[in-house]
């Protein structure tokens, strides 16, 4: 038996099946440092998002960011450009110019840091973006979508995400 039931239900419960057999194969690559197409996970208010975005960034750490696409849109991007996960949690996302950007750092194989009073570097690309949204993006071939439902308990997830990381390690579909 496995040893994160809360964490089980709620994905079980927030996901149908092919999107979560998906969705496991997803968070098991950014462990694994492979580079994935950027991912929008929407849903209506209060169905999880936010608690997964933090559930992930728990999950990989300091190879994980959560941010806003305000923040991600500006020019000193020294706190994720070297991250193997970008979490934008935000409601609604208007801008065009955030998703012409996600999708342009996911095609590049090095990202100019910029950092305020540093001389600039370039690092390997190796970060895969997740973007929760209360409605779907644009619909666009570089960016997979899976919509999410149900809300769940966050602090009985976390007591499990141990076990729960040493299951996606050897997860096969």
């Amino acid at each position: 038996m496995k040893k994160f039931p809360t964490i089980e239900n709620f994905l079980e419960n927030a996901f149908e099946y092919e999107e979560l057999d998906d969705l496991m194969r997803y968070i098991k690559e950014i462990g694994n440092g492979c580079l994935n197409r950027p991912l929008n996970i929407y849903g209506q208010s209060n169905c999880g998002k936010t608690v997964l975005a933090r559930l992930l960034k728990e999950m990989f750490k300091d190879d994980a960011v959560i941010m806003d696409s305000w923040l991600f849109l500006s020019n000193f991007n020294n706190h994720w450009a070297d991250k193997k996960l970008v979490i934008i949690d935000e409601r609604i996302i208007t801008d065009d110019r955030f998703i012409e950007k996600v999708i342009n750092t996911y095609h590049s194989d090095y990202i100019h840091v910029e950092t305020k009073g540093k001389m600039p570097r370039e690092v390997f690309n190796n970060i895969t973006f997740i973007i929760f949204t209360e409605h779907p993006l644009k619909e666009n071939d570089n960016i997979v979508t899976m919509r999410m439902r149900l809300p769940i308990f966050y602090d009985r997830m976390v007591a499990e995400l141990p076990e729960f990381s040493e299951y996606v390690k050897y997860y096969r579909s």
